[in-house]
Order: C-alpha cells, then structure tokens, then sequence
C-alpha cells in the first residue's frame, strides 16, 4: 500500500496552553488507524489523535428502508503545549490486527514556546 505522507509537517511550534491540530491521510478504508509513538510521558507536549464524527451525506435513509451512505471519521494529530522546550513524537499509521508491523510512520519535531 502506498502512503503519502508529504502533506504532514515535519515541525510545529505550539505555545504552552495552546494546541496545533493536524489532519491525518485517512486509510481506515483499508483497516489503518492512526497511533502516536515516542516518549508517552514526554513533559514537554503531549500528542493524541482525534477522531472527528463523520458528516453523513443526506441519502436514502429509514423512509425507504436503505442504509444511509457510509462516511469514514477523520483523524487529527492534536499537540498539546506543556512545558517549554523540544520533543519529537511519531505518528504511526497501523493496523491492530494481523501483522503488527506499521503500514508508516511520520517523524514529527514539536517545539513549544512561551506565548508572549
């Protein structure tokens, strides 16, 4: 499976308090999610990934008996500023099934500041 990963950034700065969301390439399509790897007690940021509700588009629906249209959730890295410095965390798209060996893995660099 090829994943483009090149619309990711490779460094972002958030202020302490503050957060930085990133939209990830969707692949639950293909039984891919999203996991954040690195230090999980990293004092310097925290990462999680989000899951947004998906929009379903009007269609066909309980009046005529059919399912509506299937719609995936979007995933968002989102970093959260605690303490001023630098880490680096890694975005890690997977399967939680079957081989365990991960489908990418995107280094991100996360610097945050003090926000004056």
């Amino acid at each position: 499976m090829s994943v483009d990963l090149s619309p990711l950034p490779r460094h972002v700065t958030v202020p302490v308090g503050g957060r930085v969301r990133i939209k990830l390439p969707s692949y639950s399509g293909s039984g891919n999610a999203w996991s954040v790897g690195g230090e999980p007690d990293d004092r310097v940021a925290r990462v999680e990934i989000e899951l947004e509700p998906p929009v379903l588009a009007p269609g066909p629906g309980a009046a005529t008996g059919m399912p509506p249209p299937m719609a995936l959730a979007n995933e968002w890295a989102v970093v959260t500023g605690l303490a001023p410095g630098e880490t680096t965390r890694q975005l890690v798209l997977g399967r939680s099934f079957g081989l365990l060996t991960p489908t990418a893995i995107h280094d991100l660099a996360i610097t945050v500041v003090v926000d004056r």
